[in-house]
């Protein structure tokens, strides 16, 4: 089942919303279902037939994490769910938006259900690196287009698509970066670094700043995910203390000459 998993992340990182998913639907009960939403409701199907078994539910071991980001997902549906009886919405609204948030609680379920073991858990990864390159290749494809509007119509937007999920190239170059920084590597590390570097410009494309600042915070974040102890992080602790000791060099040597830089020779 988890080549499930890996078909449907790469799917869901290179179909276009605009130019495929809103277009190839189908009215169920006054709401639009697509592609994605067929496939996500058979991965539900699968996990709850296919998934976990009793003697391993559903991995080695269940994370805590997982009933809990359940009970508040299914708590935030309920609410949701309540509210559309407070406000006079349009029902087509109301039932998108509560499609999308059971997309929620419906892939965490699934993503969860059908990973067997770790062991399977560990190849998880691969899935969201090469999502991150579909994503990427679509984003730079979309920039390219929009480009020759820019070029005709001076329209800013036009080089800023909506029509792609960004995250995946974000994660997948935080996720190569973390992989070589620990040491724990996916690929040799001149390919995951050229594919990191490929994601992180892929993530940026769109000119969307709060892209920027999320893969700027991903990447800030990556020494703090690392083991303790480690070569690699003992590096990282190596280069804050010198950082650290040139600051109070800098800083005594700015109190010897009271702030009068030239006085020195």
């Amino acid at each position: 089942m988890i080549v499930f998993l890996f078909i449907y992340t790469f799917l869901n990182s290179i179909v276009s919303a605009a130019g495929f998913q809103n277009i190839y639907r189908i009215e169920f009960g006054g709401d639009p279902l697509g592609i994605m939403e067929a496939l996500l409701a058979m991965g539900v199907i699968f996990a709850i037939f296919a998934g976990g078994k009793q003697k391993s539910d559903p991995v080695d071991r269940m994370h805590p994490a997982y009933a809990i980001c359940l009970v508040c997902l299914v708590i935030g549906q309920i609410f949701g769910m309540l509210g559309m009886f407070l406000h006079d919405a349009p029902l087509r609204d109301k039932l998108v938006f509560t499609r999308e948030f059971f997309g929620m609680l419906a892939a965490v379920y699934t993503g969860y259900r059908l990973l067997p073991s770790m062991r399977a858990a560990s190849k998880i990864p691969y899935a969201f690196v090469f999502a991150g390159i579909g994503t990427s290749i679509m984003l730079m494809a979309g920039f390219a287009r929009g480009s020759e509007r820019y070029a005709l119509h001076n329209d800013m937007n036009a080089l800023r698509t909506v029509q792609f999920i960004t995250n995946y190239s974000g994660v997948g170059c935080a996720l190569l970066l973390f992989s070589v920084l620990s040491g724990q590597k996916l690929f040799p590390t001149m390919i995951s670094l050229a594919i990191a570097g490929f994601c992180f410009v892929g993530q940026l494309t769109p000119l969307h700043r709060s892209d920027w600042l999320a893969q700027a915070a991903a990447i800030a974040a990556i020494p703090l995910a690392m083991r303790p102890g480690t070569a690699d992080q003992a590096g990282v602790s190596t280069c804050t203390d010198r950082h650290r000791t040139g600051a109070e060099l800098v800083g005594r040597a700015t109190r010897c000459v009271g702030g009068d830089w030239s006085k020195l020779p």
